[in-house]
């Protein structure tokens, strides 16, 4: 089963739309890496994450503060970014 989320050519008007739902708050991102052993892309595509979410922070949602990125094998260059959450469990658990 494949997960997905908002492609970056459509998270702004994406995110536009669930600001004017009433019962909605955007309160942060997530971006999950493709499976990749090149540090200076993977550098990149988080910094990209952090342009984007900064972005709907000042110009559409203030709420969005959270960014959720970074993994077992590359929470330190997200941690560079700025992620305020990371998804470890391997580190903590061991392969499952």
């Amino acid at each position: 089963m494949n997960k997905f989320g908002f492609l970056p050519d459509k998270t702004f008007s994406q995110i536009e739309e669930i600001e004017n739902m009433s019962n909605l708050i955007v309160s942060g991102t997530m971006t999950i890496l493709p499976y990749i052993d090149d540090i200076p892309k993977t550098e990149k595509l988080f910094s990209e994450m952090r342009k984007i979410s900064h972005k709907i922070k000042t110009k559409i949602s203030p709420t969005c503060v959270a960014m959720s990125m970074g993994m077992s094998r590359d929470y330190v260059y997200a941690l560079k970014q700025g992620s305020t959450h990371l998804r470890i469990g391997t580190l903590l658990y061991g392969n499952r």
